[in-house]
């Protein structure tokens, strides 16, 4: 088990009233009152990035104070990354105060760090080029692979959004604005996504939407010619015109029971598409909504 604080809990911006930890290896989060955790602790529980002294909590891989302050929920000014692992290749594992851990390139976290920051971490410069320095020690490494070996169990690279990377329109509606990303997974806040919002996305292959996305906008995915994997989440009621329209990698589709129409033209030329999987029966299909040669299979 190795545990990492990722935020410090508050009713104010002047008192710390607990602790967020994360299980790195499940993936768990708990929050733990100050005195509960400060108790665990010298009863022997180990969290990486705190230990304690004769009274109270304290921060051995940068100051508590580099973490999110999370107030009602949200972080307090700023919610910096916490980078929990380095993998081989240079990539980071990091964490948000939420606990979503996602792997992101060197490139990605210093863009984040710019304006977000980093807890336990620091950006240097050397020769003109920006590197990412650990406060005090090192990160943990992966460990060596055999690559040969080892193929199928190498897990795809998912970017996690930053700053500079979409924005939200005046009805809270994603729309992505770095169209080179290919491996995505949305912040989990996000419930709605604008039209047009990944059309044109030449290399995305997959993405992963939060549980909690209502709402697809027309044209959403439209020309994602890559585009083999995508989960539509239990909430979504309508897959609307174009959505899909030109998703030619795609060869099967799941579309929960919360779907209740699929409107025409929603699949267009996705010629590739051979199954439309649907939970619900009521499900209503428009005409021309699915391309010829695929087949509506209710499960």
């Amino acid at each position: 088990m190795k545990l990492f604080m990722i935020g410090a809990i508050s009713l104010t911006k002047n008192n710390i009233e607990g602790y967020r930890l994360l299980d790195f290896e499940t993936g768990q989060v708990k929050d733990l009152a100050e005195k509960d955790l400060f108790n665990a602790m010298r009863a022997g529980l180990k969290v990486e990035n705190l230990s304690t002294t004769a009274s109270e909590i304290v921060g051995v891989n940068g100051a508590i104070s580099r973490y999110p302050l999370i107030i009602n929920g949200i972080p307090y000014k700023k919610s910096p990354l916490i980078i929990l692992k380095e993998m081989n290749n240079g990539d980071y594992m990091v964490s948000d105060f939420k606990g979503e851990v996602v792997r992101m390139r060197p490139e990605a976290v210093i863009r984040y760090s710019e304006t977000e920051g980093i807890a336990n971490g620091k950006i240097v410069v050397r020769d003109g080029t920006k590197f990412i320095s650990s406060i005090t020690g090192e990160y943990d490494k992966e460990p060596p692979i055999d690559i040969e070996k080892n193929a199928e169990k190498i897990q795809l690279k998912w970017n996690l959004l930053d700053v500079n990377d979409y924005k939200f329109n005046d009805n809270n509606e994603l729309i992505i604005l770095n169209k080179e990303l290919d491996h995505v997974k949305l912040p989990s806040g996000v419930s709605k996504l604008a039209e047009y919002s990944f059309s044109g996305m030449g290399d995305l292959t997959d993405v992963i939407l939060p549980k909690n996305i209502e709402y697809i906008g027309r044209g959403c995915f439209e020309g994602c010619k890559q585009l083999v994997n995508i989960n539509i989440p239990n909430g979504v009621k309508v897959i609307p015109r174009y959505c899909f329209a030109d998703c030619s990698s795609l060869t099967e589709i799941e579309l929960p029971e919360s779907v209740l129409k699929v409107e025409s033209k929603a699949f267009l030329k996705c010629r590739k598409l051979k199954r439309l999987k649907i939970r619900n029966p009521q499900t209503s299909i428009e005409f021309g909504a699915m391309p010829s040669g695929c087949r509506k299979v209710v499960i």
